[in-house]
């Protein structure tokens, strides 16, 4: 049995080498699975709903104005709202200080290459194969921002729209993360990328008001990346965050992704390190 292929790290990496036909198949490939693992009771309206996002996102072009917007979101770090931390922990302080930098980093990745790679956090996720515009409405309506119809983005396309969103946000915790950890082991995405899904993830979910200490989080994001650095490979996060219980309930899917996020950055951050020191 070969050992697991470690993710690249950077978005560019990631993208850099791969064809427009091999990335276009993959994800049709990606878009196949998750439907039928998440979405199988509502398949025929995602595949239709599919074929009509193909002529939207020709009609639809991303605004300077919404891809500032997406980019600032993208590459910045921020805590779930709802989130409540007592004391201080000097790991907690670190990683966040690492995801405030590896976020910032991103921004440094090629435009086209970041756009592949959000286009494929919406597939991954939803199973909604979109781009441009239609990627930037969606974000928005998950957001709970919800924009008013268009002329192109009809109230029916809106209602499309809710209907899958809603959908996802249904799906239990376990489903999620061994879906994510599914699409990490066949598809190896950087760990940059798997870094913004998991800002999406925080930030299209529902967050609860949840108070705990920052000691017990760090040693739940140290959890995270040791189990990444036991087994190679980065579903083993999504494995071990599925499992993860604070004081015997499960976390809230916001502070789930969080915890991810955190681990995801120090991985980045280490892997820089040694990088620089390699090289000196």
């Amino acid at each position: 049995m070969e050992p697991p292929k470690e993710p690249p790290k950077d978005i560019n990496e990631e993208f850099e080498d791969k064809s427009e036909e091999q990335y276009d198949q993959e994800n049709e490939d990606i878009g196949r699975e998750v439907i039928d693992k998440l979405y199988s009771d509502i398949k025929t309206q995602i595949e239709t709903y599919n074929k009509r996002l193909v002529e939207l996102n020709k009609l639809l072009d991303i605004t300077i104005e919404t891809r500032l917007a997406l980019d600032n979101f993208e590459t910045k770090y921020r805590n779930p709202e709802g989130e409540r931390i007592n004391g201080s922990d000097e790991r907690l302080s670190k990683s966040e200080k690492n995801a405030r930098e590896q976020k910032d980093k991103i921004g440094d990745e090629k435009r086209a290459n970041r756009e592949k790679s959000r286009k494929r956090i919406v597939i991954a996720v939803l199973g909604l194969l979109v781009a441009g515009g239609v990627i930037a409405f969606l974000i928005q309506y998950i957001q709970n921002k919800e924009p008013k119809p268009t002329d192109q983005f009809t109230q029916q396309d809106v209602d499309d729209a809710k209907a899958i969103i809603e959908k996802w946000k249904s799906l239990s915790d376990d489903q999620l993360w061994e879906n994510i950890a599914s699409y990490a082991d066949g598809y190896n995405p950087s760990l940059q990328t798997q870094m913004l899904m998991m800002g999406y993830i925080k930030n299209w979910a529902n967050t609860p008001d949840f108070t705990w200490d920052a000691t017990d989080k760090a040693d739940l994001i140290d959890k995270l990346k040791d189990a990444y650095e036991i087994e190679n490979k980065s579903s083993a996060i999504y494995h071990t965050i599925e499992k993860t219980t604070y004081k015997n309930t499960k976390l809230p899917r916001s502070i789930a992704a969080d915890l991810c996020e955190l681990a995801l950055a120090d991985l980045l951050a280490q892997s820089q390190e040694d990088s620089d020191d390699n090289s000196n």
